[in-house]
């Protein structure tokens, strides 16, 4: 099946979390295209992004607010019903939530590279974890709700939204090391990276083959 398939059959991918997984996997193949590096696992960095927020829906607030998901949601009752059943049974912390998932449904290498991910992007010293995490976080980072932006407006867009999280500081800071690090190993300058159109990619990717499950 396609991803787009995938995802409908889960029923708990809102309309905007498949927009952002997939601005998030064109990134990420963008990387992964211009990558100059050692040898990574290219399959698992994109199947990766394409997973990474799937429990997402446990920390959305009902009723929903177009400014906040950057659009009207439609049926929002059906997601209201399916956010109530994600929480009763993963919790409301949507990392551990994704993480859940993901290992019940057979992807295991992806959710213990989601897991370095989680405990990486707070750190001070992103060296700590592979060049696969770092390109995930990398572009997951550059993609905000209204869609793909550059590293400094990410930052800027981060600080405004969660002005207060004492977590913040420490996300902005793992980003603009984590940038940095990838820098040199792409042949792009990546403060280019919200010039670039990504919307063949992204219609690429609705094709991408997508089972259900991995061992």
């Amino acid at each position: 099946m396609n991803i787009l398939d995938f995802y409908n059959r889960l029923e708990i991918v809102p309309p905007n979390l498949v927009r952002h997984h997939l601005e998030v996997g064109a990134v990420t193949k963008h990387l992964l295209n211009h990558w100059q590096g050692e040898e990574i696992d290219k399959d698992l960095t994109l199947r990766t992004a394409l997973l990474h927020d799937m429990g997402n829906l446990v920390k959305y607030t009902f009723p929903l607010e177009a400014q906040k998901y950057h659009e009207v949601i439609e049926n929002e009752d059906f997601w209201y019903k399916k956010h109530k059943e994600l929480v009763k049974k993963y919790g409301d912390d949507a990392d551990l939530a994704t993480e859940t998932m993901l290992k019940e449904y057979g992807f295991r290498k992806e959710t213990e590279l989601l897991k370095e991910i989680r405990e990486g992007k707070y750190i001070d010293d992103v060296l700590k974890i592979s060049h696969e995490a770092k390109l995930v976080f990398l572009a997951d980072g550059v993609v905000a709700p209204r869609g793909i932006v550059g590293v400094k407006a990410r930052i800027a867009d981060v600080k405004k939204r969660y002005a207060g999280n004492e977590k913040m500081p420490l996300w902005v800071e793992a980003l603009r090391q984590n940038k940095e690090v990838i820098q040199e190993f792409v042949d792009f300058d990546l403060d280019e990276l919200e010039k670039i159109d990504f919307s063949q990619e992204i219609e690429k990717l609705k094709t991408y083959d997508f089972p259900l499950a991995k061992s």
